[in-house]
């Protein structure tokens, strides 16, 4: 069993990336983490969200996450330059 910590607020969302390797996660403490799914160690941090993180999900390619969040935006990160 694999634990990933780090969110500091209840996880409400999770997808595993197309390729298995990775996965991203949303959280009431308004931010969306990327993870190693074979180590669990974080991988990147995105911040921008001013209410809880309800949804998130890859494109196919993994290069970009999309979260939609309670404060009323979806918001598209660019997984290589954090941003």
């Amino acid at each position: 069993r694999l634990t990933m910590e780090g969110h500091t607020h209840w996880v409400r969302a999770v997808r595993t990336a197309p390729d298995g390797k990775k996965v991203c996660s949303g959280s009431n403490d308004k931010t969306v983490r990327l993870w190693d799914a074979s180590t669990g160690t974080e991988l990147k941090f995105f911040a921008g969200h001013t209410m809880t993180v309800s949804s998130v999900d890859m494109t196919l390619d993994g290069s970009i996450i999309v979260s939609g969040s309670v404060d009323e935006t979806v918001q598209l990160w660019n997984v290589a330059s954090g941003e």
